[in-house]
Order: C-alpha cells, then sequence, then structure tokens
C-alpha cells in the first residue's frame, strides 16, 4: 500500500532496545527499511542492535541501518534519519516505548481512510506516571491521563521536509514544537489517531527531585531560540516580578505566593489532566504536588536564565 522508512534514534538504551526490537519485528505491516541512529551512547546498544539485524538478514527482506554518529541531540539524530532514509514515507520512534505491533498498518489504514490526503499522520502518547513521584511531574507537564501529539508515533510523508526544513540541529526538547508550528502555518494537512499510539515503559517523566531538576532545566534552554513564543520571557517577568514584589511589599508577596501555591500545585494539575481524581486519592501526591511544581518552576527559571545568557554570549562573540 505505502512504502514505509522507520527511524529511531537510541541513546544508551540497552534496557529497552530489546523490547523495542521485538516491537519492530512483530510488526503485522513490514517497513521496506529501518534506520537505527546511535546518538553517542557509550553502553553495548549498538551491538544488541548489530547482532539483531545480524539475524534478521537471514529471513527478512527489509533493510537494516545501524548508524553510529556523534550526534548528543534527539533532533540531529532523527535528521541524520530523515538523511539517510529511501521512502516516501518516514515513521518516527523512540526506544524506552511501547507501541502496538499494528503501530505501522494502523497508520497505513489511517491514510488510506483519508485518501493520503493527510500528509502527517501523528503520534499519540498518553502518559499516567509510573511512581506517585513521577505522577506529579507528569500532572504538572502533560497532564495524567491526557493524550499529548508527539513525533514518536508519527508517520510523515517526506515532501513535508522539502516544505519545513528539517529538525532544528542540537536541540533536546522544544524542537518538536518549533516544527509542528512550521506545519501549522504552512496549512500541513495533518490526523492523528483516535487512541494513542504510544506510551512509556517504566518511568514516564522523572524519577526524583533531582533528575526532574536537571531535566527541566536542560529542556527548557531551547525554548529561548524559538521565534514568536514569548513563555520564558512572561515566565522570567512573573518570577522577577514576585521576587521585587516581597522585597517592597512583604504581605501583598506572601498573598501572591499563597495564590502561586494554590494555583501552581494543585489547580494546573488539575486543568492539565483528564484523570486528575486518581492523583487525589494518593495522600503522597496530595503533598508533593505542590514541591514538585515549584521545583519545575524553579528548574525552568534557572534553564531560561542559562538559555538567555548563552545567547547573549554567542551574540557577542559573533559581533566581537
Amino acid at each position: 500500500m505505502i512504502d514505509i522508512s522507520v527511524v529511531i534514534p537510541y541513546y544508551n538504551e540497552s534496557s529497552t532496545i530489546k523490547t523495542t526490537l521485538n516491537l519492530i519485528e512483530g510488526q503485522t505491516y513490514k517497513p521496506k527499511e529501518v534506520v537505527f541512529v546511535n546518538s553517542s551512547s557509550t553502553d553495548d546498544s549498538s551491538e544488541i542492535i548489530d547482532l539483531w539485524i545480524e539475524r534478521q538478514s537471514t529471513h527478512n527482506k527489509i533493510r537494516f541501518l545501524n548508524i553510529n554518529s556523534d550526534s548528543a541531540t534527539p533532533s540531529s539524530s532523527k535528521n541524520i534519519g530523515i538523511k539517510n532514509s529511501n521512502y516516501e514515507w518516514i515513521a518516527f520512534m523512540d526506544c524506552g516505548l511501547i507501541f502496538r505491533k499494528n503501530w505501522l498498518e494502523g497508520l497505513a489504514k489511517q491514510l488510506k481512510e483519508h485518501d493520503f490526503k493527510p500528509s502527517i499522520v501523528s503520534g499519540v502518547c498518553r502518559l499516567h506516571g509510573y511512581t506517585v513521584f513521577d505522577m506529579c511531574a507528569v500532572a504538572h507537564t502533560y497532564g495524567v491521563g491526557t493524550n499529548r501529539v508527539c513525533i514518536p508515533g508519527s508517520i510523515v510523508n517526506r515532501t513535508v521536509f522539502d516544505s519545513t526544513g528539517l529538525f532544528i540541529d542540537n536541540m533536546r526538547a522544544s524542537y518538536d514544537r518549533a516544527w509542528q508550528k512550521k506545519t501549522q502555518d504552512l496549512n500541513i494537512s495533518r490526523v492523528s489517531p483516535k487512541k494513542n499510539n504510544v506510551s512509556y515503559i517504566g518511568i514516564n517523566y522523572s524519577p526524583s527531585f533531582i533528575h526532574l531538576a536537571k531535566k527541566v532545566s536542560i529542556y527548557s534552554r531551547p525554548a529561548v531560540y524559538l521565534k514568536n513564543y514569548q513563555i520564558p520571557k512572561l515566565y522570567l517577568l512573573y518570577m522577577f516580578s514576585s521576587i521585587l514584589l516581597i522585597a517592597f511589599h512583604f504581605w501583598a508577596g506572601v498573598t501572591n505566593i499563597v495564590f502561586y501555591l494554590i494555583f501552581r500545585g494543585y489547580l494546573i494539575p488539575i486543568v492539565k489532566s483528564c484523570k486528575y481524581k486518581v492523583i487525589f486519592t494518593r495522600i503522597e501526591a496530595i503533598l508533593l504536588l505542590p514541591i514538585v511544581g515549584i521545583t519545575i518552576d524553579l528548574s525552568r527559571f534557572h534553564g531560561y536564565i542559562f538559555g538567555y545568557s548563552s545567547r547573549i554570549v554567542k551574540y557577542l562573540l559573533k559581533y566581537d
């Protein structure tokens, strides 16, 4: 029906790669090729894939390619996969995700149902949380039980990249948002599956406070480079205003903090989550929610400051 290249970047995925390989091997609709891109792994992920490919080559007509790149970011790895793919439709998957064995078949059927008019069928991930802490982190970011449109699980006609260009290179986060914004601006047709087609193996977002703080800070930094994206500026404006309010009008500042704790700690998770009632059945979650929210905001504050500082330094060096 359609010819598909599957692009799968990976980084130190020795604990999950076998699950990914088994699910790819068992697909009811076979792709023409599968392109793995090693994003500078330091474990034996690449060797596991090579052995799997060697076994597949004896009884499978699918083309398999394992590219060992020096890329250190998901966006660059996906771009390498796109450049090394050969077929009309490019499907994306990430390691660490569970997807159905009829994943590709479902994408192909959906394209056929729409007479192949859409250029993109989006991947949809539903996040729940693996532990209580992870659930609180998910509640504050994507929302518990909420379907989130994402690149993994998607299929894209390669002509789309002729219009949008590839993903922004060397980006760990926000590159997907920027690319999706381009597709919207260009009115590129897109449909989404009726149900989520990917979900996480184990931890959905973060297992601990230290991991959460590092992840949010690192993932926030690229957002300062996105055009027409004002959230970092508004975020920093609110944070600095709150500090000044405490300094010059103490009780007004205290009132602001109380409202912030209620809004950030509980209202945002409720608004974002389809299954927020699940969160409030756990006493630990009720206690953790405000602390997790504060950790996320302080980490974003750190990330945005770091991002803008780096941007200023690059600008000065450019015109030095």
